[in-house]
């Protein structure tokens, strides 16, 4: 009886190990998946800037790539987000150039980091109806990243979360031209922590020198 008791203790410690390396492996598989979708998103936009003639890059002949922060998993955050009410969706915002645009404000999204909660303002994104658009500032803006603040495009959410990929963060075009007049992200997009995931600061002299 106690040898039968014992296979069936060996089985079930067998059994809990197999599960784990399961689980092991398929969180694995999912940030080698994650991986590959970003580096293809860099490879394409670095392509985009170098041979598209609206590209923003001044000297095209000289530009070989952006600059980037190595993809990490911790900046890619669940939050649950809650739609802005019609009467309060119109936003002005304010442009680089000093001027003021109207935005459409949808929602709110509330996630946790590090044991603080934060709140993000989502917006219409203009010629793209699968995604929303978020302005914001960290505290790596000035830094590691451009000192005006960086933009994400967030996948529309079929439920009540949605993701906030920081990794796929990237610069307006006035970090490359100052011929370009941009949305400054709004005060309640100022994130008091540094975001270090995505486009980093772009210097034309550097772009075809430093990649990570």
């Amino acid at each position: 009886m106690k040898q039968k008791q014992n296979r069936v203790f060996f089985f079930g410690i067998l059994l809990i190990l197999t599960a784990i390396l399961a689980y092991s492996l398929l969180d694995q598989r999912k940030e080698e998946d994650m991986i590959q979708k970003i580096e293809k998103f860099r490879r394409e936009k670095d392509e985009a800037f170098k041979y598209r003639d609206d590209s923003p890059i001044e000297n095209r002949e000289a530009f070989t790539h952006l600059n980037y922060f190595p993809p990490k998993t911790q900046y890619r955050i669940k939050a649950r987000w809650v739609p802005i009410d019609e009467n309060e969706a119109d936003f002005l915002v304010q442009m680089t150039d000093s001027t003021f645009d109207r935005l459409r404000s949808v929602a709110y999204a509330y996630f946790e980091y590090e044991g603080k909660e934060y709140r993000l303002l989502l917006f219409e994104k203009e010629g793209n109806a699968s995604y929303w658009f978020l302005p914001f500032k960290d505290a790596s803006n000035g830094k590691e990243t451009y000192e005006g603040g960086r933009y994400l495009d967030v996948e529309k959410p079929k439920g009540n979360t949605l993701i906030l990929d920081f990794n796929f963060a990237y610069n307006p075009y006035c970090a490359y031209s100052p011929d370009y007049s941009c949305p400054i992200p709004p005060a309640q997009n100022h994130l008091d922590f540094a975001i270090l995931a995505g486009e980093k600061k772009f210097a034309a002299d550097s772009s075809s020198t430093s990649k990570p």
